[in-house]
């Protein structure tokens, strides 16, 4: 029996004991730390998209109504005059653009797969709401956006 410490077989069983144990907290802390990296994209792509529909919709919103004020509505492109002022939003490169009259082109979102604008027309040449749809490879938002009565849903 050996009376002055450790013989080299329990050292080693300890130190496997002690690198299985490690190896697994190592894995876990790894693992956890890329989740909590996914999940900070996520919310992150979240937030700018519900930034840009509030922009959106805000311009949307104060547009006007009449169909003949509107130079283009289309799948991926708006476009209206307001006043001396030409508005328009569109969709080039997965980057959603706000460009005003006077002021330089806005890059409003980054990295979106989809946008689209779906116009629903009322009487007498109005229009009357605007679907809004903002997609990434991950999330998507939709909102309607109503002209005749203000109102965004």
């Amino acid at each position: 029996m050996n009376t002055h410490g450790f013989t080299l077989i329990e050292w080693l069983v300890y130190f496997f004991l002690i690198i299985t144990v490690l190896t697994g907290i190592f894995h876990f802390v790894a693992t956890t730390q890329q989740q909590v990296i996914k999940l900070g994209k996520g919310s992150r792509m979240i937030s700018q998209l519900s930034a840009a529909q509030d922009l959106l919709a805000r311009d949307i919103s104060s547009s006007p109504a009449m169909q003949n004020q509107w130079e283009q509505i289309g799948p991926d492109v708006l476009s209206w005059k307001q006043g001396d002022e030409k508005i328009s939003w569109s969709l080039q490169k997965k980057n959603l653009y706000r460009t005003k009259t006077g002021s330089r082109k806005a890059v409003v979102a980054c990295g979106l797969s989809r946008a689209e604008f779906v116009p629903q027309f009322g009487p007498n040449n109005t229009v009357r709401s605007i679907t809004c749809i903002l997609e990434t490879e991950t999330c998507s938002l939709e909102r309607i956006v109503s002209l005749q009565n203000r109102v965004i849903v």
